[in-house]
């Protein structure tokens, strides 16, 4: 997890721990302790952990940063691994949308699902933005690339499901917030078969109450908040993380890469 500016951190039992997606699902009872978490920024408390919220793994502040004054943890907070100095900073590159068609054209409307609907997408498409409601389903077959002019926003027990052998490279030109019950490509799939890369500057990417995503999370230029019980399987990149949520870094995915 690569972040730019700052890490505020905390909660009752707030783990960011790590696991290995290619061996299973994530077992709370096996959970590793490889988590690297890093901060670019060299200034005071740039990461913050409060109450009993844990790193399972190491911490760095930025290249010549101090991690004395640079990591603070509050309460019962702690990192079970390393506290130190990246020798050089990560590169969190910005992002561009997609182009050629079907990108380059006029968006389709807006795309909305509510109480039990459900739908497929299996080809590349270019819309306005997208909200599931209520139970709905939205699933995704084949290798597809979405551009979304707006948002993404699930509440509920809506769900973006995505089949076997599939994925879904998602460019989000504004927000995206998850909050209800809503699912994110499952708790026992992989998170490379979802890229959600947020395009543009003081986007966000917020989940809340008991929500749960798998992904590879490119937000480079904006924050990215995880609250209340909501978990986050995956990597991320951004500017800025806050919240209490609990993060399970995968270490089989990479930003880059496909899926497998």
């Amino acid at each position: 997890m690569a972040v730019r500016n700052s890490i505020a951190w905390g909660g009752r039992n707030i783990c960011i721990d790590s696991y290995r997606s290619s061996r299973g699902s994530y077992d709370p009872m096996q959970s590793g302790a490889e988590a690297v978490v890093s901060v670019n920024a060299i200034g005071t408390n740039v990461i913050t952990l409060w109450s009993s919220a844990v790193i399972r793994g190491d911490a760095y502040v930025g290249p010549g940063g101090n991690p004395t004054t640079g990591i603070a943890t509050w309460g019962a907070s702690q990192i079970t691994g390393r506290r130190e100095a990246l020798a050089t900073a990560v590169e969190i590159p910005a992002l561009s949308a997609p182009t050629g068609p079907p990108f380059d054209g006029a968006p389709e409307r807006a795309f909305e699902l509510s109480g039990r609907q459900t739908q497929t997408i299996d080809s590349d498409r270019h819309i306005e933005r997208i909200g599931l409601w209520g139970n709905s389903v939205l699933t995704i077959e084949g290798h597809v690339t979405i551009l979304l002019r707006q948002g993404l926003q699930t509440s509920s027990r809506a769900e973006l499901r995505i089949s076997p052998n599939s994925s879904l490279t998602l460019y989000v030109g504004d927000g995206v917030e998850i909050s209800g019950n809503s699912v994110l490509n499952g708790i026992g799939a992989d998170p490379s078969r979802l890229r959600i890369n947020m395009i543009g500057n003081g986007k966000s990417f917020q989940m809340s109450s008991n929500t749960v995503a798998c992904a590879v999370l490119q937000n480079p230029q904006g924050s990215v908040s995880i609250w209340s019980q909501s978990e986050f399987f995956g990597k991320i990149r951004a500017a800025s993380l806050e919240g209490g949520g609990r993060i399970h870094i995968d270490l089989d995915c990479d930003f880059e890469g496909g899926s497998r």
